[in-house]
Parts: structure tokens; C-alpha cells; sequence
């Protein structure tokens, strides 16, 4: 079952994909899980589209990095799983490890996933700010510290100046 991060597609049939391109394809990864970049010039006896798989030509025909590339592709393409309905699926992530048909699943599974999913943006000051040990701060007195930063009832000039500078004096002024 090839999928992304929250989702998984299991073809039906060969029919249902043969269309589809061979580079950056989730259902053809090589051994460590990645899929195959697209070459900068494609010869004519590269694959391009599923359709052209598998490559039957002789390996001394092929040049440079293809020589590497389609054996990987070959056999990235015999390891693709099909349904056994014979019809394409599709399932999403409900929760760490329980994956859901998405015939079988309401628009509210699919929001309540989404708010729990919701990651918290990457704040790089605010980790420069906590790892400095001159100030003495708990993590509990440095959360309080950014919702003070943070509040929307003060000037953005604050904010700003907490996110870009820091001071290298030993006595940090404090305006909340």
C-alpha cells in the first residue's frame, strides 16, 4: 500500500495507473522508501509512464545513470501491491496507526483529524531565549513569558525586537 502521510492509494488493476508518471510516483520507491526523481534528459529507452514498464532491453543498450536506475524501477514496479477488489482505494489516517476507507468516513473524522494534527509553528527565538541560563526561567515562567510577547493588545515594535535581538547585557529589561 503506497501512501503519503496521511493518506494510502492501493490500485485496483495495471489499467487504473498505467497512465501515470514513473518519477515521483508514491507507488514506486526504490529500497529506502524514495521515490525516483525525474532526470534532467530522458532517453528514449527510459520509461516515462508506468505503461513503459517493465524495461526488457538489453543492460549493455543502456548508458550512464540509467544503467543504475532501471533495474531500481524494474523492480520497484513488480513490488506494487494491488487491491484485491480489483478496485482502486483510498484511505486516510484517522489516527496513529488506523487507517479508514474513505468511502466509509464523514467530513467530521476528517476535521477532527486535521485540528489534532494542527502543529505548532517553529518559533527559532523562542528557543534562543530559553536556552539561555543567565536568566534562571522555568519552561512554565517562559510560557507565560511568550503569551505576554504574543498578546495581540501589544505593539508589534515588541515583538519584533524579542523575535531579532537579543540582549548581551546581564540585566534584560522586562516591560509587561
Amino acid at each position: 500500500m503506497a501512501g503519503a502521510k496521511y493518506f494510502t492509494f492501493k490500485p485496483g488493476c495495471i489499467q487504473s495507473i498505467r497512465r501515470d508518471s514513473v518519477y515521483y510516483n508514491i507507488l514506486l520507491v526504490d529500497e529506502s522508501g524514495n521515490v525516483f526523481k525525474r532526470p534532467n534528459y530522458i532517453p528514449p529507452y527510459a520509461p516515462e509512464y508506468i505503461c513503459d514498464l517493465p524495461i526488457t532491453i538489453h543492460p549493455r543498450e543502456i548508458r550512464g545513470a540509467f544503467k543504475r536506475l532501471i533495474p531500481k524501477i524494474n523492480l520497484a514496479f513488480l513490488k506494487i501491491a494491488y487491491s484485491e477488489s480489483g478496485k482502486d482505494e483510498y484511505h486516510f489516517k484517522i489516527k496513529h496507526d488506523e487507517y479508514k476507507n474513505m468511502k466509509d468516513i464523514s467530513f467530521g473524522d476528517i476535521y477532527d483529524f486535521i485540528l489534532r494534527e494542527k502543529r505548532k509553528p517553529a518559533n527559532v527565538w523562542e528557543d534562543k531565549w530559553m536556552n539561555d541560563s543567565e536568566l534562571g526561567l522555568t519552561k512554565d515562567q517562559w510560557s507565560l513569558v511568550w503569551a505576554n510577547v504574543h498578546h495581540k493588545s501589544l505593539n508589534y515594535k515588541t515583538f519584533v525586537a524579542w523575535k531579532c535581538t537579543k540582549c548581551t547585557q546581564k540585566s534584560y529589561i522586562w516591560s509587561f
